[in-house]
């Protein structure tokens, strides 16, 4: 079904509240997935799915017929995975580079922290989007695109990061290790893109996409 597409899109069930701007930016992507009560935001966006995956049970019915047509897998409401857990493995056993999640972040805070664990299991393909920030895993060593005064922060993830290093931040990291009492929180970028290396360590970047005022 999604043999030779590397970039997806999933819309997940939680908030969405600029429509508008979500709408323009699933719109990019060539797969559109919307997983379970994700296609209610599908509905309100005017948008069509290429595939609806999950147990169904947070889709009103009414929308559930209007997408009637929409392929759709399926899977019963007791089960030990969570819809966006299985949407986003169907797409990795398809080579899929670049899972983008919308709707993964907000309503509830379970949801938000079972995602970013989600997350953190596939590092190199998935991120999450919302409308005020992008997150996504550091690798060993990148560049982040950024812009003059982008707020940036980084927080270790399931243990401490050690060995962690900047380039073009306001508060640059030599060497730092990050934990529980130290995180790099509300960081300010310099230009146009800052470097990161660390030694070892997971850490979470929350890219904010606007200047705070």
């Amino acid at each position: 079904m999604f043999e030779n597409i590397t970039r997806v899109a999933l819309i997940a069930n939680g908030e969405i509240q600029d429509l508008e701007w979500t709408a323009s930016q699933l719109r990019q992507f060539p797969f559109l997935v919307a997983v379970d009560g994700g296609l209610n935001h599908c509905r309100r966006m005017q948008l069509q799915p290429d595939l609806l995956v999950g147990d169904l049970d947070s889709v009103a019915p009414e929308i559930l017929g209007f997408y009637a047509s929409v392929p759709t897998l399926r899977f019963p409401s007791l089960k030990d995975e969570t819809d966006l857990e299985l949407a986003i493995e169907a797409l990795i056993q398809k080579n899929v580079r670049e899972i983008a999640v919308f709707g993964g972040l907000g309503k509830r805070m379970d949801h938000t922290l079972s995602n970013l664990c989600l997350m953190h299991r596939h590092p190199q393909q998935v991120r999450m989007e919302g409308e005020h920030e992008t997150l996504f895993f550091l690798k060993k060593a990148q560049v982040i695109p950024t812009f003059p005064g982008q707020v940036i922060s980084l927080i270790p993830f399931q243990g401490s990061a050690t060995g962690v290093c900047s380039k073009g931040l306001k508060w640059e990291l030599v060497n730092y290790t990050l934990d529980s009492r130290h995180v790099s929180q509300s960081n300010i970028s310099e230009g146009a893109g800052v470097e990161l290396t660390l030694d070892a360590g997971s850490v979470l970047c929350c890219l904010q996409r606007k200047i705070n005022t």
